[in-house]
């Protein structure tokens, strides 16, 4: 039985129990999933071709959770991993974890108190997710008013409403971590790299995921999904220029999606304008089966304009 099938299993056997009549169970969630490997974080991949597969596995267990009509809701760094054994078997590569906050079919909405403190808040909102990966549109919902994004100012305490999409776009906040990430432990081992420039880079990684309020957190993430339209950052380039070609040409695909997501749920899309495509986990799954292809020499990968100018 492979791990899919046994997520699979093990999920049924949860929505079966859910439908126990009584009061314990007028509220069900989902609390804990067991597993039998153990896992590695994403940006400790061997090679680029295992991140992309490892990936391509976290993808698919979201999509047979949004099957179920459910979402994880807190789709972190830590909740993500790579199998640690050298050759998993094909489309085990990688797996999810941590289910406790997965919310069950017909469940109460979670509330989020903007009042409590913010040592509290800091770790994330009370069964809601964590703040640094949590999708645009959550933050917005959870934050005061930001500039023209909200017609009116929040709520003190908020009900989100969470689709799948949120699920999926707070994974792109995480490949975003992780190569990030990983271009920081590559610098280390690199003497041709200024230390100033590596403490540029350092402090600039530091400064994206330490926001602690969902309205700085949600400046920052529109930027960063923004800046593939014209609006380059130039730290985010250096860093992309210090990552795989592949991956890089990846994480602009995935901020391509959330930045057209979140433009939809702001309503910012006026007619005429184009419109993108939308977040689902077939589009998803179809980028990183492009990157795959273009690691393999299969899809050609796109020469920076500036690169042929150079070499003219």
């Amino acid at each position: 039985m492979n791990r899919a099938t046994r997520h699979q299993n093990e999920l049924n056997v949860a929505l079966d129990y859910s439908r126990i009549e009584g009061p314990a169970m007028a509220d069900p969630m989902l609390h804990r999933l067991n597993r039998n490997s153990l896992g590695r974080p994403l940006y400790h991949f061997k090679d680029p071709e295992e991140f992309l597969n490892g990936l391509r596995s976290i993808v698919i267990c979201l999509q047979k959770l949004a099957d179920l009509d459910m979402c994880h809701c807190d789709i972190t760094i830590s909740n993500t991993s790579l199998v640690a054994s050298p050759n998993p078997p094909n489309g085990e590569e990688g797996f999810l974890f941590d289910f406790e906050y997965t919310k069950l079919p017909h469940s109460h909405p979670l509330t989020y108190n903007r009042d409590m403190p913010e040592s509290v808040r800091s770790a994330g909102p009370v069964t809601t997710g964590t703040l640094q990966f949590m999708a645009i549109e959550l933050l917005l919902q959870f934050g005061p008013r930001l500039g023209a994004d909200l017609a009116v100012v929040a709520p003190r305490v908020i009900t989100p409403t969470y689709k799948s999409y949120h699920d999926l776009e707070s994974l792109v906040w995480v490949v975003f971590y992780a190569l990030c990430k990983r271009v920081l432990l590559d610098l280390k081992a690199n003497s041709k790299i200024h230390p100033s420039n590596k403490a540029i880079l350092e402090q600039t990684f530091q400064t994206w995921f330490s926001h602690k309020s969902p309205e700085h957190i949600a400046e920052t993430r529109s930027h960063l999904a923004n800046s593939v339209y014209g609006h380059p950052i130039p730290v985010l380039e250096a860093f992309k220029t210090l990552m795989e070609k592949v991956h890089a040409l990846l994480l602009e695909d995935l901020l391509q999606l959330v930045w057209y997501q979140k433009l939809r749920t702001t309503r910012r899309v006026q007619p005429g304008q184009p419109q993108g495509k939308k977040m689902t986990h077939d589009i998803v799954l179809s980028k990183i089966a492009l990157a795959l292809k273009r690691l393999h020499g299969e899809e050609p990968i796109p020469v920076d304009e500036d690169v042929l100018k150079s070499q003219a």
